[in-house]
Formats: C-alpha cells, sequence, structure tokens
C-alpha cells in the first residue's frame, strides 16, 4: 500500500479509534457528560495527523514556504528584525520579498525553529497549531452568543469546511490558515469588550486586528468591514452609545496603527512596482463544485497540482 492510501487507512483507523473510545467511556461513565470544548480539541487532531508524515510532500505551496522560512529566519539571526529583502532568492540576486508578503507566519515559523525544529518541521507545527487554535477561538466566540453544544458544532464546521481543509493540506497557504484563527479570536474579544468594558480586551481586539492584517491582507480586507459590522450589531443603538462606538472604532485603527511598520513602506513603495491591472477572474461550474475528476471524484487535488474545490464532505 502507498503513500496516499497508507494514510487514508491511518485517519480511518484513528476516526474509528475515537468512535469507540466515545462509546467506552459513555458506558463507564453513562451520567457524566463529555466536555465538549476537550472533545473539540480530540476531533481536530484528525486532519493534522496526515500533514506529519516524513519529509515533504506534495503540496500547492510548502517547498516555496518552507524556502521563504530559511531566508526569513536567516535575516533575523542577522539581527533584521523586520526582514524585507530576501537574499538568497531569486538566483542568489536576491528581491524584496517580505516587502509585500505577509510576514507574521514566518515570525512564527522562526519562533519554533528556534527550538530546535527543521524549518520542514516547524512548518509543519505551525500549520498545526493554527488549526487548532482557530477551533479553539472560534468556540470560545460562539459560546458567548449561543450554548455550548452549538458552539461545538459551530467550531467543528469552522474546522472541516472544505476551503479550510483544502488550505492546510493542499494550497498549503500558511497566510489563510493563520487569518482563520484571528478572525474569530477578534470576535471573541469584540463581544467581551462590549460585555465587560476592560481595557485587557480592548487591547486584544486591537492585536487581533493588526495580526489579522500582518497574516493575509486580502483576506483581512474582505473581513474587517464584516468584524467592524457585527460590533455595530453587538452595540445598542450605536449612534447614541457613541461611548462604545467610540471604543470599537479606535480598537481597529489601534489594531492599523499597531502594524504601521508594514503598510506604511508597503504603500510608499508600490511607486516603485509593476502592478498588472489587467484582470484574470474564473469561476467554478457548479458540477466542478460536486464532484472532482480525480480518485473517483474525492480527491481535492489532481497529479499535476491542480486543485478542485468541492463544496461537500471532505475526506482526508
Amino acid at each position: 500500500m502507498n503513500g496516499p492510501y497508507w494514510l487514508v487507512l491511518i485517519n480511518i483507523i484513528s476516526s474509528l479509534l475515537l468512535i469507540l473510545g466515545i462509546l467506552i467511556y459513555r458506558f463507564i461513565f453513562p451520567k457524566k457528560k463529555i466536555n465538549p470544548f476537550v472533545l473539540l480539541i480530540i476531533i481536530s487532531i484528525l486532519p493534522i495527523l496526515s500533514i506529519f508524515r516524513a519529509g515533504m510532500y506534495k503540496s500547492g505551496d510548502l517547498s516555496f514556504h518552507v524556502t521563504e522560512e530559511m531566508v526569513f529566519f536567516r535575516s533575523l539571526s542577522e539581527g533584521t528584525l523586520f526582514p524585507i529583502w530576501g537574499g538568497n532568492m531569486n538566483g542568489t540576486y536576491g528581491y524584496p520579498l517580505f516587502m509585500f508578503f505577509y510576514p507574521l507566519p514566518f515570525y512564527f515559523m522562526s519562533f519554533i525553529h528556534l527550538f530546535g525544529l527543521s524549518f520542514i518541521n516547524s512548518a509543519k507545527l505551525f500549520l498545526a497549531l493554527a488549526y487548532l487554535f482557530s477551533g479553539i477561538f472560534m468556540y470560545l466566540w460562539l459560546k458567548k452568543v449561543v450554548n455550548k453544544t452549538a458552539s461545538f458544532v459551530g467550531a467543528l464546521f469552522y474546522l472541516f469546511a472544505p476551503y479550510h481543509l483544502i488550505d492546510l493540506h493542499f494550497r498549503v497557504d500558511i497566510g489563510e490558515v493563520l487569518a482563520f484563527v484571528f478572525i474569530p479570536l477578534n470576535l471573541y474579544a469584540a463581544t467581551n469588550v462590549i460585555e465587560t468594558k476592560k481595557a485587557r480586551w480592548f487591547f486584544l481586539e486591537a492585536l487581533s486586528i493588526g495580526s489579522l492584517l500582518l497574516s493575509h491582507p486580502a483576506i483581512s480586507f474582505e473581513s474587517i468591514p464584516a468584524l467592524f459590522l457585527y460590533t455595530l450589531c453587538l452595540i445598542k443603538n450605536p449612534f447614541q452609545n457613541k461611548k462604545q462606538l467610540f471604543t470599537q472604532i479606535a480598537a481597529f485603527f489601534t489594531g492599523f496603527f499597531l502594524i504601521a511598520f508594514y503598510w506604511v513602506p508597503l504603500f510608499y513603495d508600490l511607486r516603485y512596482t509593476y502592478l498588472n491591472m489587467t484582470p484574470n477572474i474564473s469561476f467554478t461550474t457548479l458540477p466542478e463544485l460536486l464532484y472532482s475528476p480525480w480518485r473517483l471524484g474525492l480527491l481535492f487535488q489532481g497529479p499535476s497540482g491542480q486543485l478542485s474545490f468541492l463544496v461537500g464532505c471532505a475526506l482526508l
């Protein structure tokens, strides 16, 4: 049995063991409820088991990001706190990759690498932790607005959304994977700011906005308006309760201010770049959303790296 099929077998066995463990627990402790938060953590481990297979594996960008991680870490080790220039890239001529590329994932991966893990394993552990914490923060936010059961179900849907899994396994878009952590964290912090009016939640909300922007600018600009609209919905009569409205506006602007070191040089140096404004947009047809042309319609990625954006149940 080759690698991919072996991984499928491992995931099936792991899922069956989880179900068996739940049944045994219910048999031994029939009156004791299973903690939904603990169960969520255990279930969220299943999709990341295959990440830790030995060595590099075929994906959209994993090999590129590991190379970029090496260059980023080298700049940090040379004393550059805000790396801009990719010195060993572009055939060793270098180019200002990190001036326009999201830097926060590389800070996290470089920090993990300090503990002795290889660059490849640092990237893998980063992906796994980002995935786990995205579910944790989604659960914590939902628990503020709904009951525990609904929070568990909502967080589970968030973790197992096909697009989330495609980003994690096949595209390996480290920026988007990390952005999925800070979106629910911002919702959680904003809810606590409105309810408690405590300063620590204000700074956490601002920090989550700044971190979201450093994780993936495109996802940020799409989600920040929705995040701000959510805070307006939480405030009763926002135009009458001007203090809470001002607090939310201040939190978002504080988040932008915290990462001024990133976006101010970026916008300033755009004048020296060539931007192709020719639209390159394609739309997926309905059959392509329902059926993949590879492996009996269940495989997200083709033999040459093609992606299938299925909306149905994801099999890992």
